[in-house]
């Protein structure tokens, strides 16, 4: 996920972006004639590690991956989305045109789905769920989506990117940025709000499933509270240190 988002967000064109989704659509190897030299070793790896996964679930539970190449396919369409905002210069008119996008390329769904995926006690209904417009997803990835860009605006338009949440917002209120971040983050923190309230709200559901979502919130609270820390890694080697290496007894 993070190999072609960077290929597409530093490198890709518009062409070879279409060439991508056109590739992945139609998942089978057969498909890396349309793709360039330098892609056809990651999809053919794309390909290899979801096929692993198959093997290793069995023929019970091989279904889930399904449901997870679903997910990637919508992924990959929503980069595609944003790749045309950057090359087109296009601002979205409203956050809400943005969000849209945006709380798909954020990979919420996708990394969601791969958490479960090799679970146990977790069935079809639960990727049903997963695949739906139910409120706690819904909630995850605006936050997700919200807390990355306030994170990264700084570094992405020093560069060539396409427009983050902050200018979508600053465009639709006509406003400043200062002020558009102000808004963002009460957005932000009502997001939040509105993830913990879902997720006490979720009954018919396995507990694992509201729990792996709440966790998956905090951890992206604290990687992007202070900086972008899935781009700059080396911020939280400290804290992964104190969790793992020198834990408190």
């Amino acid at each position: 996920m993070t190999i072609i988002d960077d290929i597409l967000d530093t490198y890709g064109s518009t062409k070879e972006s279409m060439q991508i989704v056109e590739a992945i659509n139609r998942w089978d190897e057969g498909a890396i004639d349309v793709l360039p030299e330098y892609m056809k070793d990651i999809y053919l790896y794309l390909l290899e590690t979801f096929h692993s996964f198959e093997e290793h679930l069995g023929p019970e539970k091989s279904y889930r991956v399904v449901y997870l190449k679903e997910s990637f396919k919508k992924l990959v369409q929503a980069y595609n989305a944003e790749l045309k905002w950057r090359d087109e210069k296009y601002v979205p008119k409203k956050i809400s045109e943005h969000l849209e996008v945006s709380t798909i390329s954020i990979g919420t769904s996708v990394v969601a789905c791969a958490f479960l995926v090799c679970m146990d006690n977790i069935n079809a209904l639960t990727f049903n769920w997963l695949s739906s417009e139910a409120k706690l997803l819904k909630s995850f990835a605006i936050f997700v989506r919200l807390r990355n860009d306030m994170a990264s605006t700084e570094r992405e338009q020093q560069g060539i990117h396409c427009a983050s949440t902050i200018q979508s917002y600053m465009k639709e209120h006509e406003t400043t940025k200062d002020d558009a971040c102000k808004e963002i983050k009460e957005l932000i923190e009502n997001s939040w709000k509105d993830i913990l309230k879902h997720y006490l709200e979720l009954i018919d559901q396995p507990m694992v499933v509201p729990q792996i979502i709440l966790d998956l919130s905090r951890t992206v609270d604290n990687m992007c509270k202070h900086t972008d820390a899935y781009t700059n890694s080396e911020t939280i080697k400290d804290t992964i240190r104190m969790l793992f290496v020198d834990p408190v007894e």
